[in-house]
Formats: structure tokens, C-alpha cells, sequence
């Protein structure tokens, strides 16, 4: 009578075949993106550039803000607005786990246009009858369209990154990173004349309309050009199928499976904390606008300079470190990031606290802030692919910004109301410069490099 139910044993020979086919198929892949990248590093180039044209009359982290200011929406609902990338994130897991196994360009095409319906609905509706909406019914309406824009967008953020990951070699992504910066700064400065003409042409509140209706048709005809990619996938990412790595079926088993690789890798753990510490002032950041509205009395187009700052630092700054992190890995970028980021925060902080406020004090903390916002969500990205290479990319980002989402949610708000009740900026920018201090130092310390540093390791002893 047998003791055990009968099981397959793989022999020596078996297991060989299997690697060498896994390194054959992973040799293909990688001659495969490697001969059609230049070709794919041109679509998101294109798709990049067109996509800038656009921002100097529509960025979510100034021109947004500023306008929301400019209807005299309370700062709380301007934080909330501000901070849905980060609050909406859930929704990645959702396009990540129903994209994982389809073709990803043509749905990013897709809900790209149809996101952008509803702002340019309400954007002409304020324009031409703006006498029908009262003060809260704007702030209800352009809400709402941000809700709709901001929620599709991030939805579909993981699935446009694993999208252009599979598509580039590795030690190729962080300088087609910079280089797509530089082309959205490039489009940016090609319309950066026109949007401080619309700025200064029309009055507070309608210049702004005017300029959400150039803006908003610019990002529905660029996202066409996303169509031209010949798509590739990591054959690592890929689901397993046979007897030894069955494929989980399910939305909901799949998310709790990958929940519990993550949790279980301690590698991941100590960058995943060091990272919150980075992006809770970083969403902070928004807030240095409306301290130059209010401190400086900046008009509708001198925030256009502040979406022009923002860009072209973080253009030259993501080309510079981009090119950096291919050559010595994130986790250097990640000291990097957090150190530039508490020095924007201590200039603000000191700007506040004095008796009269200096416009180049503003400017330079800005930019210090603009400088590491798309370099950290870089580095969060690409830092996690290399600790766990295993998992399929857009879950893996998903789940990173679903850890986010509950300290951005409480944070964030919490900042603005501090902010209405005190009346002053000083505590935020504080709080801002030394959290992003602490995570400088634990990437430093604490994080360690996957393509050099020995990494930690769970070990199980037995209890006697």
C-alpha cells in the first residue's frame, strides 16, 4: 500500500533541458528589444515631446493648483486634488493583472483620449456659460474631471511602465528615462511663448480655461503615437505554466500571491520604508505653489514659469542621473534624490519663518523640489524590478503605490489643514526636509544595491 499519492520526479537531464531553454528563450528576448529599441525609444520619445506641448498650459503639480487658488477652492480640497496619483493608485492593480497577458498599447491609447473628456467638457462649459456655476459647483465639477483624468492616467501608469520596460534593455532604461524628460522639456519650451501669452492675455480664472482647452486636445492627439511600439515581454515576468508552477488564476489570488513575495523579501521591505520617507515630502512639494501665491502674489502667467522650472530641472536632472543609475545602479540616485530634496525644503523653511520673503529663496526650493519628482518615481520603479525581477512589472509598481496610498492619504490633507489653521508654512517645509533627510540616509546605510552589494538574506534556523 503506498504512503504518499504518486508525483513526478525530475531528473538531472530534465532540469538542464529546462534551463537552457529558459536561457535560449531570455537570449531571443533580449536580441529581440535590443534590435527594434531604437525604433520603441523613438515612439516614446514622440509620444513624450507631443505630450510636453501641452504642459506649460495644463501641469497637474503648478497650473492645477494655481487655478483651484484662483476659485477660491478650500487648500484641503487642493491637497486631495493634488495627491490623487498617489490616492488612485489601487486602481494600477486592476489594469495591471487584466493587461498582464493582452496588448497594452492599444488600450494606453484608448483610455489616454477618453480620459481627457471630461475636463475639456467642464473646461468649455466654464468658459463660455460661466455664470450658470456657482463657486462650489466649480470646485465640484473640475474635481470630479481631475478624478476621471488623474484616475485613468495612474490606472493605467504600471501598465504604461511595464509596457516601456520590456520594450528597453536593462542597463538602457534610466538614459531612455532622461531622454524622455528632455523631449517633454523640449515641447514644453516650443509652447512656453504662447502659454504666458494666453496667461497674460486674459483675465484670473479664464486664462486659465483658455489654456485648458489648448492643453487638453495636445495630450489626445499625442497619445497616437504610442500605437507605432512593437510590443515585447519579458519572458521572466511571464506567468508559469506545468506541473511545478501552475498558473494562479483569479484577480484576488493573484494580487494575495504577490502581496505575500513582497512582504516576505526583506530587501524590498527596507526600500519600500526608506521610499514612503521620500514621497511624503515629496507630495508635500505641491504646497510651495501656493506659498508663492499668496507670499508673492504670483499671477496666472508667472506660474507658467514655475511648470517651465519644474521640466527643465527635471529634464537635466533625469538625463544626468538617469545615465548615472545605468552605470552604477538606483540606490545611489536614491541618496542622491532625498539629499537635494531636504535641501528645497530647508530653504523654504527658512524663507517662512523670515520677515520678508525672497522670490530667488522660492524659485530655488522649487526647483530643488521639481528636480527629483519624475527622478523618484525612477527610482522607485526601477529599483524594485531589479530586487525582484520575477514579478510581472505593473503588479509590482501597483502594489508599491498601494503601500503609499494610506500615509499620502492622512498625510497630505493633514498638511493643508495644519496649513488653514496656522496660517503659516513652516512646520509642513520642516517636516518635509527632515523626512527626506532620514530617507538619504537610509538608502545610504540601510538599502542595498541588487546589481553588486550582498543582499539580505531570510534564513530559517530550527528550534531544538
Amino acid at each position: 500500500m503506498p504512503t504518499s499519492l504518486p508525483h513526478k520526479v525530475i531528473t538531472d537531464s530534465e532540469l538542464s533541458f529546462k534551463q537552457n531553454a529558459k536561457k535560449l528563450l531570455r537570449a531571443s528576448y533580449d536580441y529581440e528589444i535590443e534590435q527594434d529599441y531604437r525604433h520603441n525609444a523613438s515612439c516614446f520619445l514622440f509620444f513624450e515631446s507631443l505630450w510636453g506641448l501641452g504642459l506649460p498650459f495644463a501641469m497637474i503639480a503648478t497650473v492645477v493648483p494655481a487655478y483651484m487658488m484662483a476659485i477660491s477652492a478650500p487648500k484641503v480640497l487642493i491637497g486631495i486634488v493634488v495627491s490623487l496619483p498617489i490616492i488612485l493608485s489601487p486602481l494600477q492593480l486592476i489594469t495591471s493583472y487584466r493587461y498582464e497577458q493582452r496588448h497594452r498599447k492599444h488600450w494606453l491609447v484608448f483610455s489616454y483620449i477618453a480620459c481627457c473628456v471630461p475636463w475639456l467638457f467642464y473646461t468649455l462649459t466654464a468658459l463660455f456659460f460661466p455664470a450658470m456655476l456657482s463657486p462650489q459647483f466649480h470646485w465640484l465639477l473640475f474635481t470630479i474631471s481631475m478624478v476621471v483624468f488623474l484616475g485613468l492616467i495612474t490606472a493605467n501608469g504600471s501598465v504604461h511602465l511595464s509596457l516601456m520596460m520590456d520594450c528597453t534593455p536593462l542597463k538602457k532604461r534610466g538614459t531612455l528615462f532622461g531622454y524622455r524628460m528632455a523631449g517633454m522639456a523640449l515641447g514644453l519650451t516650443l509652447m512656453l511663448p504662447l502659454a504666458l501669452w494666453v496667461m497674460r492675455r486674459w483675465p484670473e480664472g479664464q486664462n486659465y480655461r483658455v489654456a485648458f482647452c489648448i492643453a487638453i486636445p495636445i495630450y489626445m492627439v499625442s497619445s497616437v503615437a504610442l500605437i507605432w511600439i512593437r510590443e515585447h515581454r519579458n519572458p521572466e515576468t511571464r506567468p508559469a505554466h506545468g506541473p511545478n508552477h501552475t498558473k494562479i488564476k483569479g484577480f484576488l489570488p493573484a494580487i494575495h500571491l504577490a502581496l505575500r513575495q513582497l512582504v516576505h523579501e526583506p530587501n524590498y521591505r527596507v526600500y519600500m520604508f526608506f521610499t514612503i520617507l521620500f514621497f511624503v515630502p515629496l507630495m508635500m512639494g505641491s504646497f510651495i505653489v501656493v506659498y508663492a501665491r499668496e507670499r508673492l502674489n504670483v499671477e496666472g502667467s508667472q506660474i507658467i514659469l514655475f511648470s517651465t522650472t519644474q521640466i527643465i530641472t527635471g529634464s537635466v536632472m533625469a538625463v544626468v542621473l538617469g545615465k548615472l543609475a545605468d552605470r552604477t545602479g538606483y540606490r545611489l540616485i536614491g541618496i542622491l534624490q532625498g539629499i537635494i530634496l531636504s535641501l528645497g525644503f530647508t530653504v523654504m523653511t527658512v524663507d517662512s519663518v523670515s520677515s520678508a520673503t525672497s522670490t530667488w529663496a522660492v524659485y530655488l526650493g522649487f526647483a530643488c523640489y521639481s528636480s527629483v519628482i519624475a527622478v523618484g518615481y525612477m527610482v522607485m520603479d526601477q529599483l524594485a524590478a531589479e530586487l525582484i525581477p520575477t514579478l510581472n512589472t505593473g503588479l509590482l509598481v501597483s502594489l508599491g503605490k498601494l503601500i503609499l496610498t494610506p500615509v499620502v492619504i492622512l498625510i497630505i490633507p493633514l498638511s493643508g489643514l495644519v496649513i488653514d489653521l496656522t496660517k503659516n508654512y513652516a512646520l509642513v517645509f520642516a517636516l518635509g526636509s527632515t523626512l527626506a533627510l532620514i530617507s538619504a540616509v537610509g538608502f545610504a546605510v540601510l538599502v542595498k544595491e541588487p546589481r553588486g552589494r550582498k543582499m539580505y538574506i531570510v534564513k530559517y534556523v530550527p528550534i531544538a
